[in-house]
């Protein structure tokens, strides 16, 4: 429940969560973690989502203020550490992910991140992937147009891409740029 957008901006993502489970449904949101405060990160608990990838593209709050405009990183750093709290107090709550995404500005900083957030009591994992959109000002790969030898992992994986419209697109990729496979109403 994620792609193109913050999913704790809808007011509908905990009966999102709850629905796609009790219909048996593996859930998967990923979130810059502004939005969990004390209320959300408990229904996100009781939502019994399966999986949680927190985006924090830095280890500063220069480097994440770069990346995430407007974003708050002491806060989202107390947001996060706050679940993992909750989650291993409650003894249950989804597989945390805290990822950095490396990209120009924050290359220097993987070390730190990984220091920061490995071992901290209910993350289950803190990780560094490479920038994979393709955006040039964040590049830190040679530019390999449309002929990327690097594909898409989604299209691997299985989940597909449904825009809040019911746009149904085979990856995030293509949802920003690409026509739609179909819609969900269709």
């Amino acid at each position: 429940l994620y792609g193109l957008g913050e999913p704790f901006m809808d007011p509908r993502i905990f009966d999102l969560l709850e629905r796609c489970k009790s219909l048996g449904l593996g859930t998967i949101v990923s979130t810059n973690a502004t939005f969990l405060n004390a209320e959300r990160r408990a229904r996100l608990i009781d939502s019994g989502c399966d999986h949680l990838l927190v985006g924090i593209d830095g280890a500063s709050e220069e480097t994440y203020s770069f990346y995430r405009a407007g974003g708050k990183y002491h806060r989202v750093v107390a947001n996060m550490k706050a679940l993992a709290a909750e989650k291993r107090s409650r003894g249950r709550g989804p597989y945390i992910v805290v990822q950095m995404i490396r990209m120009k500005r924050n290359w220097h900083e993987q070390d730190a991140f990984l220091e920061q957030w490995r071992g901290v009591p209910g993350i289950d994992e803190a990780r560094v992937k490479d920038e994979d959109i393709g955006l040039a000002q964040h590049r830190t790969y040679a530019v390999d147009g449309h002929l990327r030898q690097n594909p898409c992992h989604i299209l691997w994986r299985g989940p597909m891409i449904v825009r809040y419209n019911g746009d149904v697109y085979p990856c995030y990729h293509t949802a920003e740029h690409g026509k739609p496979a179909g819609n969900l109403a269709e």
